[in-house]
């Protein structure tokens, strides 16, 4: 990329107009305004609380979905004869980079995530239950589609900006290199975390015993393993501690509350024993 074309993009946004930013964030402010009304009205309407628990969530996320992309696509519609928004900022093997280019990427990638977290929140568990898939099982199988998913609209992005995908595989490869040592824990967590989610020693819903505070796992993630408990809080444990740790499962053990009560000398035992049970 050429030092000039960069300067030359730049020197475009000075031609915008003051008054056209400030009519689209208010244009932008009513679209955010009228899902606010549309939110509270439904609230309101939906007072069955079987249908706040089920339906709301899904309404809720869909007018989040269309407050973001019309906003964007606003943004779009209401700059589209300006220059700037078309203009390249740089040229890369035949493609020319704009903003409007740059939009676009980012909605492929906003897009693709909303999508594919729709799709296991709302379709996959049919298909599991249609087939009784184990509730590990099927947590492993939605973060691969995940992952999947994104990595392909990641790719598709950078393709589309003009990015060399070797290229930036050369450059992660040079960079991993030179900081593997002080983020080997950080890689550490990272492959536990794929040892967990294929061989499952451990599944969402297991309690499991940590440093002597038992809770339930609620999330695996790449990185660290989420366990609620009842007195303690969130913990976020590293993923490598339960590969190189003895981590007890309680699961499928019984568990009870010891309690300790202390008497004075010469109260009657046995009416103590009988009050406490």
């Amino acid at each position: 990329m050429k030092d000039w074309q960069l300067l030359e993009g730049i020197g475009v946004l000075k031609e915008l107009s003051v008054a056209e930013f400030f009519l689209f964030f208010l244009y932008l402010f009513c679209i955010l305004l009228g899902k606010w009304l549309a939110q509270s009205i439904l609230k309101r309407v939906i007072s069955h609380k079987g249908y706040q628990e089920r339906v709301y969530p899904i309404v809720e996320d869909v007018l989040n979905w269309l407050a973001f992309y019309v906003g964007i696509l606003l943004f779009l519609f209401y700059f589209w004869e300006e220059e700037w928004l078309k203009t390249p900022f740089y040229e890369t093997e035949g493609v020319d980079v704009s903003i409007l280019l740059i939009v676009v990427a980012i909605m492929i990638v906003t897009f693709s995530s909303r999508v594919v977290k729709a799709f296991n929140r709302f379709v996959m568990p049919y298909i599991y239950g249609q087939f009784d898939v184990e509730l590990g099982t099927s947590y492993t199988i939605n973060r691969l589609i995940y992952y999947t998913v994104m990595f392909l609209a990641v790719a598709i992005s950078f393709t589309l900006v003009g990015l060399d995908l070797r290229a930036v595989g050369v450059v992660f490869s040079v960079l991993g290199i030179g900081i593997g040592f002080g983020v080997r824990n950080i890689a550490a967590n990272f492959v536990s975390g794929i040892i967990i989610l294929f061989e499952r020693p451990m599944e969402i819903g297991e309690m499991v015993e940590i440093d002597k505070k038992i809770g339930r796992i609620t999330k695996i993630k790449l990185r660290s393993t989420v366990v609620e408990t009842l007195k303690d809080g969130t913990l976020v444990v590293p993923n490598q501690y339960f590969i190189e740790q003895i981590v007890k499962n309680r699961s499928g053990a019984k568990l009870f509350a010891r309690v300790t009560v202390s008497v004075e000398y010469g109260f009657d035992t046995e009416l103590i024993e009988e009050l406490l049970l």
